[in-house]
């Protein structure tokens, strides 16, 4: 539990940092854009869990469901979410690459225990 905790607090922390560099999204109030960039956070961070509870825990799953998860979560949060606005669709695309490799890297890097 302390492992998907410290993951969840660090995709928190570091999507936020993506989010607000990068500028690819619009949303009209800043805890609009905190609610959404922790509900990604939140999927991203719990792939670990899920892989290691179903007993497909490899290196190659774990990369193929960090990418699947945070697309989908970030598509369902712009669609969702209200006042979620797209600006630049490269900017969003490396978000996302960014978001994809740091989800993957600190699910990687931080075990559950």
């Amino acid at each position: 539990m302390i492992g998907f905790l410290l993951r969840w607090v660090l995709l928190i922390m570091l999507s936020f940092v993506i989010a607000r560099v990068s500028n690819a999204w619009f949303v009209d109030t800043l805890g609009g854009e905190f609610l959404g960039v922790a509900v990604i956070a939140l999927g991203a961070a719990s792939v670990r869990s899920v892989l290691k509870k179903c007993g497909r825990l490899a290196e190659l799953p774990l990369a193929v469901a960090s990418t699947v998860v945070v697309f989908v979560m970030g598509l369902g949060a712009i669609k969702l979410l209200p006042n979620w606005e797209v600006n630049n669709a490269l900017r969003i695309t490396l978000a996302y690459g960014l978001l994809v490799l740091t989800t993957i890297g600190i699910n990687t890097w931080i075990e559950d225990r």
